[in-house]
């Protein structure tokens, strides 16, 4: 006949489970923070994703309508003044741009809406950051009204205008925010270019500035046949 001993069979005492719990809930822990911590990481690049592709979107958007600004005579329109700065609504939130110019071909342009404007429309928009949401959006306003183009802007400034005075090809840089030419004051028929600065809403609430140099493609083109 076998023996055998209860003592072989024994469970685990009160401190094995304490310790085993431990173990398992410090594994689980650290499971549980790496994976909050990779879906906060997630959602940080998704939303520097979107705030990049909003801050392309908006560039591209307002560099086309600068390129056709009225050259203000001769084959490239007569729509006078093709360009105006001035405050915008917000002051803090920098400048309010209108630019003016004429189509020359069906789809080539269209409304703030995305509606093509046909050929012989004289457009007329002007863009600026304002909240009328709450949040700051980059503005587009035309016959049809305000329209929301761009997300994640805290303002739209221009920094420099480029004046060719004496038409000749030759130009000097305008920076001095006090001068006149960016408060509505001055004519700005000699402005062939505009360095502007897109205030970036970053994802850390911070502002992050970022600069773009146009060049008013119809006024240079005119000044060239000239």
């Amino acid at each position: 006949m076998t023996r055998y001993s209860y003592r072989r069979h024994k469970g685990f005492s009160l401190v094995e489970l304490m310790i085993g719990l431990l173990i398992g809930t410090l594994l689980v822990g650290g499971v549980v923070a790496v994976f909050v911590n990779a879906m906060a990481s997630f959602e940080r690049q998704r939303e520097v994703d979107r705030s990049q592709e909003s801050l392309r979107y908006a560039v591209n958007f307002l560099v086309r309508e600068l390129r056709q600004v009225s050259a203000g005579g001769g084959d490239f329109g007569v729509v006078n003044p093709g360009l105006e700065v001035e405050a915008a609504p917000d002051a803090a939130r920098g400048h309010r741009i209108t630019v003016r110019y004429q189509v020359f071909d069906d789809g080539e342009a269209q409304s703030c809406r995305g509606d093509d404007l046909a050929e012989g429309d004289e457009a007329e928009k002007s863009f600026f950051v304002g909240t009328p949401t709450g949040e700051p959006l980059l503005i587009c306003e035309d016959d049809d009204g305000e329209t929301p183009i761009a997300f994640g802007l805290n303002a739209l400034t221009v920094v420099a205008l480029m004046v060719d005075d004496n038409q000749d090809g030759d130009y000097e840089v305008e920076d001095d925010p006090d001068s006149g030419w960016f408060d509505g004051s001055e004519a700005l028929d000699d402005v062939i270019g505009l360095r502007l600065e897109f205030g970036q809403q970053w994802v850390d609430e911070q502002t992050r500035p970022v600069e773009v140099t146009v060049g008013l493609r119809n006024r240079i083109f005119q000044r060239l046949l000239e």
